[in-house]
């Protein structure tokens, strides 16, 4: 006796095993590639925070450096302070040095640092700067 489902033909029930096992690998497929894009978009996400943290670090470095010119300009002595502007901090110290004065600036912004040091001269004329 010949089975209705022998040969080429495709019974109906085998006919919806394929189709389930088709769509249940699709399925494995997309999510797949949605938890990939999800973990690219976290891994941007941090790397933008990262950025936006390490250059409000040096724009709060910038204005320490700015602060300790200011005071050399007032009087040439050597001086320090410390500024908290919006979310960060950044402290100052001016050193004199023969005929030279060096700023020496760090900014902080959550977890990012940034250092400045700037030499000038009696003219404020910069003579060094390094980041």
């Amino acid at each position: 006796m010949m089975h209705e489902c022998s040969g080429y033909r495709v019974c109906r029930s085998e006919r919806g095993f394929v189709a389930l096992i088709f769509v249940l690998v699709m399925a494995a497929v997309m999510l797949t590639v949605g938890v990939a894009l999800s973990l690219r978009s976290i891994e941007n996400l941090q790397a933008s925070s990262w950025y936006t943290g390490a250059a409000e670090a040096r724009q709060l470095a910038l204005t320490c450096v700015e602060e300790g010119l200011l005071r050399l300009r007032g009087s040439w002595a050597s001086s320090s302070g410390a500024l908290s502007l919006g979310s960060g901090s950044c402290t100052m110290d001016a050193a004199l040095a023969g005929g030279t004065a060096t700023v020496r600036a760090l900014g902080v912004a959550g977890s990012a640092h940034r250092t400045i040091t700037v030499t000038v001269n009696p003219t404020f004329a910069i003579t060094g700067w390094e980041e």
